[in-house]
This record gives structure tokens, sequence and C-alpha cells, in this order.
């Protein structure tokens, strides 16, 4: 998959089962690594994913504490789902910037990939 190439965001490996929800439907997914950029995520068997259709995807932290990622479908093959995060609310945006320096162990790196993303986006 050459989309890899293009990759400018440290992925932190996961798997852990999130809920997708679409325009049309809801569905279990398991998240397969993360970003500040994107999810991957394994494809739901009764999904019919759109490129470019908006979902939102919700990851438990823990019983109180869920990180909520308004996505697009930017890619779909091979059984894997690629969503691009867009337009994340601050305090999501704080508890997955916390989990990736926590898990990645490099914050710098985390905090040089939020700056990069933060320029992007203006």
């Amino acid at each position: 998959m050459e989309h890899h190439n293009r990759r400018r965001f440290t992925r932190l490996p996961m798997d852990v089962m999130a809920e997708l929800t679409t325009s049309a439907d809801r569905f279990q997914a398991l998240i397969l690594d993360i970003s500040l950029h994107g999810v991957l995520l394994q494809q739901p068997e009764e999904m019919t994913p759109l490129l470019g259709e908006a979902a939102n995807i919700v990851l438990p932290l823990s019983s109180d504490v869920k990180i909520r990622l308004p996505v697009s479908v930017v890619h779909a093959e091979e059984g894997l789902l690629g969503c691009q995060i867009r337009n994340i609310e601050v305090e999501s945006l704080a508890h997955l910037r916390r989990l990736l320096e926590l898990n990645l162990g490099e914050p710098l790196l985390v905090e040089r990939e939020l700056a990069q993303l933060l320029e992007t986006n203006k």
C-alpha cells in the first residue's frame, strides 16, 4: 500500500475496540493504530464505506474518559479502513496527545507532530 510512504505522523499500534458511527449505522470496530492525524481500523464486515464519508469514532480509555474523533474515510482496502481526523475537540485532542506521549515514550516527538499538524491546518 503506497499511502504508508506518505505518513508524517508516528502511529501507535493498538488492539482496542471502539464505536464507529456513520450517518447510516453504528459499528464496533477494532482500532489497529492511531496518530494525531488518523486512525486505522479493521473494517467491520457489515460496513460498506464511502470515500470521503464523515464518521465518528469513540475510543474508551476508561469508564469515564473517551476520545471522540470526528473523521472522514480516506481509504478502504484489504479489510482495512483508514480515517483522517477532522476538527477534534480540545479535550479529546488532549487525551489523544497524552495517550501517544505515554505509549510512544517520546513527548518531544508528539509535541513536534502536534505543531506540524496545527501548522498544516492553518
